[in-house]
């Protein structure tokens, strides 16, 4: 079973991690967030470092890059609540944590969701080791999850940071005649 779990938007356009400083810093000061965010962390001068992120006391907040492309992602480390027991509860609670994040950044800085593409990873490489045999062992468990149902799921064999990933794309849906 997951027990940390990453899930990351894209924008459409390029943007400086840079901006998201001032906004993490007053949804501090805000608590506009649900859970307990503690600090706000500039790590924007490490090579392929986690950018700007908004450290919490369970999870954290990233404004990155991946592969050339901004990305907000969602951390969950610790302390799944009660009511997150499965492992489809578990992602659905992270892709809420994420969408609400992501909407207070669009709504701050006027940046722009790609709405096509989300990134879904398994930090914990001792028990989701990034190995075919695991990759196609969980890719058959997300297959059957509601939350996941709209996407078409891409393992992702060469992710930067050696987790198992999935690159979840959005099916689209032909007009019936």
């Amino acid at each position: 079973m997951a027990n940390k779990i990453r899930m990351t938007v894209f924008f459409e356009e390029k943007i400086d991690p840079k901006e998201a400083i001032t906004v993490f810093h007053r949804w501090l000061q805000e608590e506009s967030l649900p859970g307990l965010p503690l600090d706000v962390v500039d790590y924007r001068h490490v090579p392929l470092g986690p950018g700007v992120l908004l450290v919490g006391h369970d999870g954290d907040y990233e404004v990155h890059e991946i592969d050339g492309r901004s990305a907000l992602t969602y951390s969950q480390k610790r302390q799944w609540p009660t009511e997150a027991k499965s492992l489809t509860q578990k992602i659905e609670w992270v892709q809420t944590r994420l969408r609400f994040a992501a909407d207070l950044l669009t709504r701050s800085l006027g940046w722009t969701i790609d709405e096509e593409t989300l990134l879904l990873s398994f930090p914990d490489r001792l028990n989701n080791p990034n190995t075919p045999e695991s990759a196609e062992t969980m890719s058959k468990e997300l297959a059957t999850m509601e939350p996941l149902s709209s996407y078409r799921l891409e393992w992702v064999s060469d992710h930067q940071e050696h987790q198992l990933a999935y690159q979840l794309v959005r099916r689209v849906e032909l007009a019936k005649a």
